[in-house]
Parts: structure tokens; sequence; C-alpha cells
């Protein structure tokens, strides 16, 4: 059993014609001060919005723009790593069906490769070259 320590939320708002921006927890703008942890919960905010939106344009579903919610946990246990990582998204003026829904969703995960690296993981080396 995992305790859990802290959370993380970042909020990407996009608008219809694909740009966006990402918002933290308080509503703040998010750029180049972010830390490691949310970092990562950005880029599945990001992979995700970005991946829906060509979805949404391929499959000609109109809309007045989306928000997509990450939220990521953190673990007290040392090394402290991320334990989950959910995705919620508030799309605008669409009007879609449940099965539009459910196909846009199934379809959005498939394809976005924050995603599925994180699902399925993937191999890290780190590595310090030598000074030249």
């Amino acid at each position: 059993m995992f305790v859990m320590a802290e959370q993380i939320r970042i909020t990407g708002v996009w608008k219809n014609d694909g740009s966006y921006h990402l918002l933290d927890d308080s509503g703040n703008p998010q750029a180049g001060n972010m830390n490691p942890a949310e970092l990562l919960t950005a880029a599945v905010v990001g992979c995700t919005g970005k991946t829906m939106h060509a979805l949404m344009n391929k499959m000609k579903i109109s809309h007045d723009g989306f928000a997509i919610t990450g939220l990521a946990r953190k673990t007290v246990e040392k090394p402290v790593r991320i334990h989950s990582v959910s995705v919620d998204v508030s799309l605008h003026g669409a009007g879609l069906s449940d099965a539009q829904r459910a196909r846009l969703l199934e379809l959005t995960e498939k394809y976005c490769l924050v995603a599925q690296t994180l699902k399925r993981g993937a191999d890290v080396s780190l590595n310090i070259m030598p000074s030249k």
C-alpha cells in the first residue's frame, strides 16, 4: 500500500484553433518554472490535448475549446516517485454522443505517446559523459 504525499495538478486550456496554455492548481500560468513532477504531469496533459485536438479535427468534431486537468500523486516512500496520474477532460460545445465520446477517449489514449510510455514503462539510462 502506498501512503500518498503531494498531489500535483496541472490544467491545460485549449482553444478550438489548437493553441493552449498551462495553469497550476491555483490558476497561475506555468512557463519555465515547473519542478520535475509538474513537468511530467504537464507532459501528460499536453500530449493528451494535442492528440485529442488532432483527432477531433480528423473526426470533424467541432468544439468551443476544452480543458484537461492532470492530477499526479507522489509517494512518500523513498525513492519518491509518481504513483498515479489521472486525466480529466472538459470539452466545451461539442455535443458528443456516448459512442463518439468513448471512441475519442479510446483513440486519444491509444495515440498519446506520453500516456502510452507511462502505462507501458520505458527503459531509462543515465550517463555522465567525460568532460572534454
